[in-house]
Parts: C-alpha cells; structure tokens; sequence
C-alpha cells in the first residue's frame, strides 16, 4: 500500500507520482488523503487490471482498507487534524 498527501486544489492527475504507483505490479492500493478536509481517495487494482477509486469524506465515514484487511474511521486519521471551516463535498464512486 501507498499513501500520499494531497495538497490543496491538486487533482490526482497532478500527482506526478500516481503514474509511478500505478506500474508497480505488486501494489494493490493505494490512497490519496486530503489535507484540507476529512477526505480519502482509494484506488484498489481490480483482477482486470483497473483501478476501482472509492472516495470517503467527512470525519463519521470508514474506510475498508483490503490490502491490510483493517477498517480505519476518517476520524482517526484526522484526530489532531484541524481543517478551516468549509462545507464537505460528496464523496462520489467511479471507475478510472
């Protein structure tokens, strides 16, 4: 598994890195954890080779983390975590 920051206002395509992630054969997942709100992007290799991304936001949501086989609540990676008032968005599933 990989965990990367993201910084504010990037889109995962502007991670440079992601590319390198996404060629090692033996990764199955890896996140991307936003550090302006409670928010975690997941990217799972499917079987077919595709990467699922499952988004979680705000602090009451989990996230299943099948590379480690633990769940994990936002609100414990984000513990001493203090964010600048702003609205949450919607955390919305696609494929990529």
């Amino acid at each position: 598994m990989a965990v990367a920051k993201t910084a504010p206002r990037l889109s995962e395509a502007e991670y440079p890195e992601i590319e390198h992630y996404r060629q090692i054969a033996s990764l199955r997942e890896y996140l991307l954890v936003s550090q302006t709100e409670p928010r975690i992007e997941q990217f799972i290799r499917q079987e077919s080779g595709f990467w699922l991304l499952k988004e979680v936001a705000g602090l009451e949501s989990k996230i299943e983390l099948p590379s480690l086989g633990i769940p994990l609540t936002l609100a414990e990676v984000f513990a001493n975590v203090k964010f600048a008032p702003a609205p949450i968005r919607p955390a919305t599933p696609r494929r990529i």
